[in-house]
């Protein structure tokens, strides 16, 4: 049985390019009424009471509400230009800015070149308004590290930097709220919203949010990723990826559009340790739309392939347990694949288990949704097709998976496109043959 060897294009966690140390001046205009640290020309805080600073700096655990429409900024390396790490500061339509890159192997995750960083519990920052602008490679806008809390409304949000330069991060049980936001990133392994390593949780209401550079997604979780009413596309990435035993839940007729050459949304465990030690990855979504626009994956130095193999919306992989639930969910697979299970030789050999349910919550109204399940000789994949929903597609055409089934729930429909099989078949509604053949472990099904 051939294996297929899928290329992985997502946001590479490790941050393992050495940097130069280019000392800059950490610019602050802050109104004399402020309470907090600033700091020196150096870029290493007065109080000297930690090994990473910034240009404003608040640690007496005091509440700061500043004037509207400061500016506030950092050029210095590793040098945040907000840096909370005990008190509460609320800014107004402020101007923030950062540049000068990391200097470190593995501190991105830590947020010492964050534009914003809030750390420890009790940190917490509020910004209505303004802007954040950051240059920086390995700097994030917006980081919550260490169960601080950043909640944003109405702020734009631009990530220039070249690479691991994520727009709202939450590590360590970091919590970001962001209402009405607008967030781009352009750099490699830059993911607009993403947790990390310990978890965070990222809620998010209204708001946009779009990467363009390579291996980086929409939303990327190893943690709570919840949105209501969202746009989240990727123009070389995937919309979402959902690792180890996390979840993205959207809804509010939230946008997805991935224009990657690989897949649409993908579910994993890598076993790198960020997502930690489960498999259980849950995606589900209510309303809104789901699209990739790339048909098949474009790859002419890929010697794994003798033809290109199609790009899925969902992709579940590399030891991965998930479940995908879907109402009402407008889905446009350019490649007309809905779901591949496989694995991948950049983590393990190991197969996935995926499973897809589409229902409608109404189905007087009904939900049709169109597209393949395919999985490799590893995996196993389950479909199930809930009350009013109308699926037309094949199941495992090329009869290769480890195991496949199909559950067809009362008043639900499945229409078959091609030759189909699987291993377990639970019939309580409709199945239209068209002419195809339908095989039930190696028989093939009568209607009966």
């Amino acid at each position: 049985m051939a294996a297929i060897h899928r290329i992985f294009v997502i946001e590479r966690r490790r941050f393992f390019k050495p940097f130069v140390l280019i000392l800059a001046l950490a610019v602050l205009t802050l109104p004399s009424c402020e309470t907090g640290t600033n700091s020196n020309s150096s870029g290493s805080s007065n109080s000297g009471t930690s090994s990473s600073s910034g240009a404003y700096t608040l640690s007496d655990g005091s509440t700061v509400s500043d004037t509207a429409g400061t500016t506030y900024g950092s050029t210095a390396s590793n040098v945040s230009a907000i840096y909370v790490t005990n008190g509460t500061l609320t800014l107004t339509s402020p101007t923030i800015t950062k540049s000068g890159d990391l200097s470190g192997s593995s501190e991105s995750k830590t947020g010492v070149n964050a534009a914003v960083r809030a750390s420890s519990s009790s940190a917490k920052i509020n910004i209505t308004g303004g802007t954040i602008a950051s240059s920086a490679t390995g700097g994030n806008a917006v980081m919550a590290y260490d169960s601080a809390t950043a909640t944003l409304s109405g702020v734009t949000i631009t990530n220039t930097g070249s690479g691991d330069c994520r727009a709202l991060y939450a590590v360590e049980k970091g919590i970001i709220n962001a209402t009405n936001v607008t967030a781009s990133t352009t750099g490699s392994s830059s993911s607009v919203v993403a947790t990390d390593t310990g978890g965070g949780t990222i809620t998010l209401t209204g708001g946009s949010f779009s990467a363009s550079g390579q291996n980086s997604a929409g939303l990327y979780s190893t943690g709570t990723i919840t949105g209501s009413g969202i746009t989240a596309t990727s123009a070389i990435g995937e919309a979402c990826v959902i690792e180890g035993s996390n979840s993205i839940t959207l809804s509010g007729s939230s946008v997805l559009k991935s224009g990657a050459s690989n897949r649409g949304i993908m579910m994993l465990q890598s076993g790198s340790g960020d997502a930690g030690t489960g498999y259980d990855a849950i995606f589900t979504m209510t309303g809104g739309s789901i699209t990739t626009t790339t048909s098949a994956l474009t790859n002419s130095t890929n010697a794994f392939y003798s033809t290109a193999p199609l790009v899925p919306l969902f992709e579940v992989v590399c030891n991965a347990v998930a479940t995908i639930t879907l109402t009402d969910v407008a889905l446009t697979s350019a490649s007309g694949v809905l779901m591949e299970v496989d694995y991948n030789t950049q983590w393990s050999t190991n197969g996935a288990k995926g499973t897809m349910i589409l229902q409608t919550a109404d189905s007087s109204n009904g939900y049709s949704v169109t597209g393949n399940v395919i999985a490799d000789g590893y995996s196993t994949a389950a479909l199930t097709v809930g009350s009013g929903v109308t699926w037309t597609g094949a199941f495992d055409a090329t009869n290769v998976a480890k195991s496949g089934a199909v559950t067809i729930a009362t008043g639900g429909t499945w229409v078959l496109s091609g030759n189909s099989n699987v291993d377990t078949l639970s019939n309580n509604g409709t199945i239209t043959l068209g002419g195809h053949t339908l095989s039930v472990n190696g028989t093939a099904w009568t209607g009966r």
